[in-house]
C-alpha cells in the first residue's frame, strides 16, 4: 500500500490502481482488501465523490468487523466520519469519531488516538464549542508529543489557535 500513500494526492491515478487491485482480488474479504477499500474511499472522498467514498468506507468497515480487527474498524470509522464532516454532517461525524477514538484507545495506538482527538476537536470547533475543542486538542497535542508524532502536533496546534481565537478577546480582570 506504500505506492497508494505516495499517490494520495493523485486521486484519479490512485483510484485506478485500487480499482485494478480490488478487481484482481475478486471477492476476497481480507485485511488487504479492507485496506484497499479504505484507501479507495479516502481518495474518492478527497475528490468530492462522497457517496461513492462512503460506500467504499462502509465496505472496508464491514470487512474489518468480520475479521475482528479493532484498529481497522477504528480506521474505517475515522474515514467515514471525515467524509460526513466534509458534508457538514457534524452530528453523525462526531458519533463515528467517538467510536473510532474508543477503538484506537483499545489498541493503544497513541498517534491515532491523537488523530481521532484532533478530528473531534475540529468538529467541536466547527460547531462553535471552543472550550470542548480546546480540551480535546490539548489531549491530542500531549499524546502527539509523547509518541512522538510531529504530523499530529502540526494538526493540533493551528486548531488550538483557532479555538483560542473563537473564544474572543481576553477580558480584563
Amino acid at each position: 500500500m506504500g505506492c497508494v500513500g505516495r499517490a494520495r494526492w493523485r486521486g484519479s491515478e490512485g483510484r485506478g490502481w485500487l480499482d485494478g487491485a480490488l478487481r484482481a482480488g475478486g471477492k476476497a474479504r481480507t485485511a488487504l482488501s479492507a485496506r484497499a477499500f479504505a484507501w479507495h474511499g479516502l481518495l474518492t472522498s478527497y475528490q468530492g465523490a462522497y457517496a461513492e467514498g462512503i460506500r467504499r468506507q462502509r465496505e472496508s468497515l464491514a470487512i474489518y468487523e468480520e475479521l475482528g480487527d479493532d484498529w481497522g474498524r477504528a480506521f474505517a470509522l475515522q474515514n467515514l466520519a471525515a467524509a460526513l464532516h466534509a458534508q457538514d454532517d457534524y452530528e453523525r461525524a462526531e458519533r463515528l469519531h467517538g467510536e473510532s477514538l474508543a477503538l484506537f484507545r483499545k489498541t493503544g495506538d497513541k498517534p491515532w488516538i491523537g488523530f481521532a482527538l484532533t478530528h473531534l476537536g475540529f468538529g467541536a470547533l466547527a460547531r462553535g464549542d471552543s472550550p470542548r475543542a480546546m480540551s480535546l486538542l490539548e489531549e491530542a497535542l500531549a499524546l502527539a508529543r509523547e509518541a512522538p508524532a510531529p504530523r499530529e502536533i502540526g494538526r493540533a496546534r493551528p486548531l488550538m489557535g483557532a479555538a483560542e481565537l473563537a473564544r474572543g478577546p481576553p477580558r480584563p480582570a
